[in-house]
């Protein structure tokens, strides 16, 4: 309006309405989109999916792996799940420890996260049956059976 009494130009009413107009849209836009990823179940940003498979492959050894990651955000809550593969001749207690350093790690990482871990013999061809659609790899090579010496000859 300022602009219009100093130049007498009227051009420039219609062109900032035009400015105003897209700042609202892009406005309206951004907070229909944060408020419904709030509600909606949505994977973890990558960043923190990037922290949960750095977190379980710290545990990685040649008899321990993990498969099936999943992790989702509902609201405030993040869930992290994922099969926790081990060798078949371990103990209850030994497995259920392991298993508590490892949620004990993940809590670390995103502390508010609920952590449902699935524990697996890593031998049995079961363990790899129940991959669930929309995991997240844990490595680039999507390997769903470890090969075993026999099986690589």
């Amino acid at each position: 309006v300022f602009l219009i009494c100093l130049t007498k130009i009227n051009i420039f009413d219609p062109v900032l309405a035009i400015f105003v107009a897209i700042n609202i849209t892009w406005t309206g836009h951004k907070l229909l989109h944060s408020s419904l990823a709030g509600l909606m179940d949505v994977t973890l940003p990558d960043k923190e999916n990037q922290l949960v498979i750095d977190t379980l492959n710290s545990f990685r050894q040649s008899h321990i792996s993990f498969h099936g990651l999943r992790t989702r955000k509902a609201g405030h809550i993040s869930y992290i799940n994922v099969d926790v593969l081990v060798p078949g001749d371990w103990t209850v207690r030994r497995g259920h420890d392991f298993c508590v350093e490892v949620e004990t790690a993940l809590h670390e990482k995103i502390p508010h996260a609920q952590v449902a871990l699935h524990l697996e013999a890593i031998e049995d061809p079961k363990s790899y049956d129940d991959i669930p659609v929309g995991y997240v790899p844990l490595d680039g090579k999507d390997q769903l059976y470890p090969q075993t010496p026999a099986e690589s000859d």
